[in-house]
């Protein structure tokens, strides 16, 4: 995946309030504008989520029992090696088209994503078992 600046910035514009914490309601202020730009400038993070994401099995329906975005986090941070922020996490899944959900005065979503999807299902017991996830560095760039 050849991913560009311009593809988390066309994402970000899609969700104004996305800022590196997740989706702001407050879209004013010094913290809003540099959380957005926190994430602007994270491109690396952005590519890690989208490769991530791309493994999971996309539905036609919102799927709150696959999780939402902040409970997503730790098994992307555990494939990836390093912090991830939700935000990240948010943009990749708009690039991706990935259908999703957000709710009044949370920073999270919910995605159309399969619980069933063997790709989280081992993180989750990867992560069970404390014994991180079996990726090769290479795989992540």
């Amino acid at each position: 995946m050849n991913l560009t600046k311009q593809d988390l910035m066309k994402a970000m514009e899609k969700e104004p309030g996305l800022t590196d914490m997740g989706i702001s309601w407050k879209t004013s202020g010094d913290d809003f504008e540099r959380h957005r730009t926190d994430l602007a400038d994270n491109l690396k993070d952005f590519r890690l989520c989208c490769k991530w994401l791309s493994q999971c099995k996309q539905i036609k329906t919102i799927n709150r029992q696959a999780g939402n975005s902040y409970s997503l986090k730790p098994l992307i941070e555990a494939w990836a090696g390093k912090y991830i922020s939700n935000g990240a996490i948010i943009a990749a899944a708009i690039h991706l088209e990935i259908p999703y959900q957000t709710f009044f005065d949370s920073p999270n979503i919910c995605l159309a994503l399969s619980n069933r999807c063997p790709f989280i299902k081992r993180s989750r017991e990867f992560l069970k078992a404390d014994g991180g996830m079996p990726t090769a560095p290479d795989d992540r760039d």
